[in-house]
């Protein structure tokens, strides 16, 4: 009888499962965990529930003081965050499990996502207009402003996993008042996290206090970022910014490219 995942993942890297507890972080370091010491400022956490790409509407919540409550001092991508995310309590929309921050609007052909922010007055909106093919520019537009995410670039190799083919997109964001990537970073932070990054700032994601706008991490024990669903959290700047939906609107784009990414592999090995 095959074991389900959760269990074998819980008692492989949980401590307290263990007749004698390890040192997970001293693990973590030997695999190359290492995450950004600067996150201090992302305190506001964002509940991003299940969807996937028939999904058309999607209200995100805040639970930042869950989120602190359970992760405590676990590091970013490593072993003791991702089993504390995992089994965080998460809102299942009743009453009382967190307010809702976002109302995201999406339709299921993937051209458009529509994000409003829910605050007293009037909130922020961001529109994504997403391309027919990957090889056009998906545009933000966000008040007077249009940002554009051009094509994913792939900086790193790719790597089959038992989620499947891996290709690690990066995913740039241009307009903005700076430059601004949505990266992941599968050795220093595991294959279940994107950061988005200022580049402007040498040094990247390891450089210094903001240089990190954002943090989108998987809330489940899978080796990547799985292909039928998303599910997870978002790290936000402690200050309320006006340009937060468009970081949730351009994360809605890269999710939905690491699900589509599957279909384009599965129709590849169809043709064999």
């Amino acid at each position: 009888m095959a074991i389900p995942l959760g269990i074998t993942a819980f008692c492989t890297i949980h401590p307290y499962a263990l007749e004698h507890p390890v040192d997970i972080k001293a693990i973590d370091a030997c695999i190359g965990r290492r995450a950004p010491s600067a996150l201090a400022h992302l305190t506001r956490a964002v509940y991003v529930p299940w969807h996937r790409d028939t999904t058309t509407h999607l209200p995100l919540y805040n639970i930042s003081s869950e989120y602190h409550r359970t992760i405590r001092d676990a590091q970013v991508g490593g072993s003791e965050f991702k089993t504390r995310l995992c089994l965080m309590r998460k809102p299942t929309g009743r009453p009382g499990q967190g307010d809702v921050g976002f109302l995201v609007d999406m339709d299921t052909q993937g051209s458009w996502v529509a994000v409003s922010e829910r605050k007293l007055g009037m909130g922020e909106e961001a529109v994504l207009s997403m391309p027919t093919t990957v090889e056009d520019d998906a545009a933000i537009q966000h008040d007077t402003l249009t940002y554009s995410m051009p094509p994913p670039t792939f900086p790193l190799p790719s790597k089959r996993t038992a989620s499947g083919l891996c290709t690690h997109p990066h995913f740039t964001l241009t307009g903005a008042p700076r430059p601004l990537e949505w990266q992941i970073h599968p050795v220093e932070l595991g294959g279940l996290c994107y950061v988005l990054v200022d580049t402007s700032v040498p040094g990247g994601m390891f450089a210094g206090d903001d240089t990190i706008v954002a943090v989108y991490h998987h809330a489940h024990f899978e080796a990547a970022l799985p292909k039928r669903y998303s599910e997870g959290v978002l790290l936000l700047h402690g200050q309320p910014d006006v340009e937060d939906t468009v970081v949730v609107a351009s994360l809605m784009r890269v999710l939905r490219y690491v699900r589509r990414d599957e279909k384009k592999e599965k129709k590849k090995e169809s043709r064999w």
